[in-house]
Order: C-alpha cells, then sequence, then structure tokens
C-alpha cells in the first residue's frame, strides 16, 4: 500500500528523463531497480548528482566514496526550500 502511494506521488513530479536514462542505462539487471529507485525526480532547486559529482553514480569505472557522497547530500540540502 505505501509503495503504491509513493509511486503515485512520483507520477505527479517532472522526471529528469536523461538522468533516468543513465540510471537505466547502467543498471546491470532489472532487479536492482524498483519504481522508486528507476527514475530522478526533477526540481530545479536541487541538483542532481551528476550536476554535483560530473558523473552518474554507478557509473563504469568511477568510484563514489563516503566523502564525495556526504558533500553531494550536504549541497542538495542546503538548496532545498525551508
Amino acid at each position: 500500500m505505501v509503495i503504491a502511494v509513493i509511486a503515485a506521488l512520483a507520477l505527479q513530479q517532472p522526471v529528469d528523463s536523461a538522468y533516468t536514462a543513465n540510471i537505466r542505462e547502467l543498471t546491470t539487471e532489472p532487479r536492482f531497480n524498483t519504481e522508486l529507485t528507476d527514475h530522478l525526480p526533477a526540481d530545479p532547486r536541487v541538483p542532481t548528482p551528476f550536476k554535483v559529482l560530473g558523473y552518474v553514480p554507478g557509473t563504469v569505472g568511477r568510484l563514489s566514496t563516503s566523502p564525495t557522497s556526504h558533500a553531494t547530500s550536504a549541497r542538495s540540502t542546503r538548496r532545498r526550500p525551508a
């Protein structure tokens, strides 16, 4: 039930289609994605990981370390509306 509600809410948000295509391309098997992780909602106030890191996490040959992930999260948090 909760998943259905979250999925319905996600349908109301615009989706970053370019980033979503990268997620699908970089996911090696469909079982690793769910309706909660197979897309990235678009919000001009929140930068995508690509805009912060310069690559999509999961890119072959690129490793996102904990400090990098924390920095990405911190940048996104600072840009959220109050």
